[in-house]
């Protein structure tokens, strides 16, 4: 029977099309086993994963006879030869070298700096003011961004800029680069003019310091080279933050029981800062929000990558040619992995729940292996802080049947109601 299913999907040249238009109800109709699906998209062949092992042999274990898939080169048209996009030792030389300037130890000391931009942000916010909450969102994380990584203050241009980039983060995926006059193309233009003005600055200062511009200053790059790590860098602090952060308060806006829980353990805490930045130190179910959030809303939704040469993977032969994916979509939605899988359950990641924690290859909303997202810390940084602030101070009311905060969905508003 399911060697029948698998003929039929390989005939079916839009089946990949249904997957990445409804992945997890894909999957899940194709039933319990956890063996791999093929999909087709023309002469394409996709094969999603579904087994936790052979998705941690796949990104970890035997990372290197991956390398990335399609989508990361089609970044290429678009950004260049990025960390985001290299393989190999290449990518191992390029991590290296930018790792300083995203190091957890970094990171940690611009606390209060993330603290101060969410309480400008909250002090321009009036009760009963409905809004998008993903304008907010985007402006706040870009603008750290900015202090983290460029020492420049983005908060002037910030509405543009990161309308800007968002335009591109929705075109990368597309089969060709930008076409000259398009407003992708503009919004790609507007972005390195920007990133070109802050490089040309920064060139004319005697130390060129320890952030991102400065460490790859520092190391003699071509200025394409420059820019489109800067530019990758503030495409992900425009999408992987805000992402985590709205589909918090999306979940939390309808349980009230949750979202009473959050209140109150942020009332009754007294934590510095700084001392939030140690997971053991961290209000707990504040945590346990934020890891269940990015559980059914990964911003990640599919990895893809690519087998250098033929192998064998989960039962299944692939050839050079094969594109493996990886979804965490899926994978945090899989029944036979998690506990009531598409509900919003916070108290899983609770110590004491007496839900066992997560199989390796199971839970990987940065991705896992060489190329995990190397801007974690960051992103972690700015949603704790960020979600803690905020609920000190207001709570978000959504609006009746809101948007799921996915790709390409309606914009999710948010009503303030102050605390």
């Amino acid at each position: 029977m399911r060697h029948e299913l698998i003929d039929t999907v390989l005939r079916n040249p839009l089946s990949a099309r249904s997957f990445f238009r409804d992945p997890v109800g894909y999957v899940a109709a194709r039933g319990a086993d956890p063996a791999a699906v093929r999909l087709a998209a023309g002469t394409r062949e996709f094969i999603v994963l579904r087994n936790p092992e052979a998705v941690w042999r796949v990104l970890v274990t035997d990372a290197g006879a991956f390398r990335q898939g399609k989508w990361k080169r089609r970044a290429r048209r678009f950004l260049g030869e990025t960390l985001n996009t290299l393989d190999g030792p290449q990518h191992r030389e390029r991590r290296s070298i930018v790792q300083s300037a995203v190091d957890r130890r970094r990171i940690a000391t611009f606390a209060p700096s993330v603290l101060a931009r969410a309480d400008a942000m909250q002090d321009r916010w009036r009760d009963g003011s409905r809004f998008r909450l993903r304008e907010e969102l985007d402006r706040l994380s870009l603008v750290v961004a900015g202090d983290v990584l460029l020492s420049t203050d983005l908060e002037p241009e910030a509405s543009e800029l990161a309308e800007a980039l968002s335009k591109v983060m929705a075109a990368v995926p597309r089969l060709r680069g930008p076409f000259s006059g398009t407003g992708q193309a503009q919004a790609l233009a507007r972005v390195d003019q920007s990133i070109a003005e802050i490089i040309e600055r920064r060139r004319g200062e005697s130390n060129p310091g320890d952030d991102l511009v400065g460490v790859l200053l520092r190391s003699k790059f071509p200025e394409r080279i420059v820019r489109g790590e800067v530019t990758a860098f503030l495409l992900a602090a425009v999408d992987e933050p805000p992402s985590g952060l709205a589909a918090a308060w999306y979940l939390l806006g309808q349980d009230e029981a949750a979202e009473s829980r959050f209140h109150e353990e942020i009332d009754s805490s007294l934590v510095d800062a700084s001392a939030m930045l140690d997971a053991s130190l961290q209000p707990p179910y504040l945590s346990a929000v934020i890891r269940e959030a990015l559980r059914l809303f990964p911003p990640a939704r599919h990895i893809d990558r690519c087998p250098v040469e033929s192998t064998r993977v989960d039962g299944v032969n692939l050839g050079g040619g094969s594109n493996v994916v990886v979804s965490p979509l899926v994978i945090h939605r899989d029944a036979r992995l998690f506990d009531r899988p598409s509900e919003f359950v916070p108290e899983r990641w609770l110590q004491g729940s007496g839900a066992s924690p997560p199989q390796r290859g199971a839970y990987l909303p940065f991705g896992a292996g060489p190329h995990t997202c190397i801007g974690e810390p960051l992103a972690s940084l700015i949603m704790t802080l960020t979600l803690a602030s905020v609920g000190g101070r207001w709570r978000l009311r959504l609006d009746p049947d809101p948007p799921e905060p996915v790709p390409r969905a309606s914009a999710l508003f948010v009503t303030l109601e102050a605390r």
